[in-house]
């Protein structure tokens, strides 16, 4: 799955390295992963699993409540992931940003972040298994997914 898509790793890593924040968007998964690489005196940077938001002015409550102790970012940089949550380790997104967290002495961002990419892998599969077996899915296929509207094999077919 993860093999279609063509990553600029190298850019993806200097977002990493550069931006205040990042918001990751899934193609798999309904939650944002928010870093925040920002800190004042009283706190340090933030990890957070943000949950889904249908507008703009809903992601930016979103971010002011994880965050409500800073300003509203000017911008935001949004990384449309199309990949699998672990890709994001695989290609050295997540190792960068615990590199970048160890820098700033942020070995709790560290522990944060890998408990999210964690909570996001086990949403991911979940989310997977229900769609494998129709759960909150509508198929397209109505009673086949059951089996029960399957018609029998004809007579004499092995």
């Amino acid at each position: 799955m993860d093999s279609t898509y063509e990553v600029d790793v190298d850019g993806l890593i200097r977002t990493v390295q550069r931006s205040d924040h990042v918001i990751v968007r899934f193609s798999t998964l309904a939650q944002r992963l928010f870093i925040d690489f920002r800190t004042s005196s009283s706190e340090g940077p933030g990890i957070f699993v943000l949950p889904v938001a249908n507008t703009i002015q809903e992601r930016l409550a979103t971010i002011a409540a994880a965050r409500p102790n800073f300003p509203r970012p000017e911008k935001l940089y949004v990384m449309a992931w199309p990949l699998r949550v672990a890709g994001l380790e695989r290609l050295g997104f997540v190792e960068a940003a615990r590199r970048r967290f160890a820098a700033m002495d942020a070995f709790e961002a560290v522990r944060n972040l890998d408990r999210a990419i964690g909570d996001l892998e086990r949403a991911e599969d979940l989310e997977l298994r229900s769609a494998i077996t129709g759960e909150g899915y509508r198929t397209i296929w109505p009673g086949i997914a059951g089996g029960s509207d399957v018609p029998p094999d004809p007579p004499g077919t092995p």
